[in-house]
């Protein structure tokens, strides 16, 4: 499990982080991550900005050393 941690970026990634995307119906960056084998809302935010922070928090916490931001 922890080897899908520290998977690349997909090839149609938008963003440029594991984890971010944009919705267009609520026009804001949604933050999600997978955690226990079931992907987990972290947020939905208007500033890029807040959605990196958000997503890399987060992702300190659930995979500590294994973490790879993107």
């Amino acid at each position: 499990m922890q080897n899908t941690w520290n998977a690349k970026i997909r090839k149609n990634n938008t963003s440029g982080y594991k984890g971010i995307s944009w919705s267009d119906d609520r026009k804001k960056w949604v933050v999600m991550i997978k955690a226990g084998g079931k992907y987990r809302l972290i947020g939905r935010f208007k500033d890029i900005k807040d959605a990196i922070y958000a997503n890399n928090k987060f992702r300190n916490e659930l995979h500590g050393e294994f973490c790879n931001y993107g």
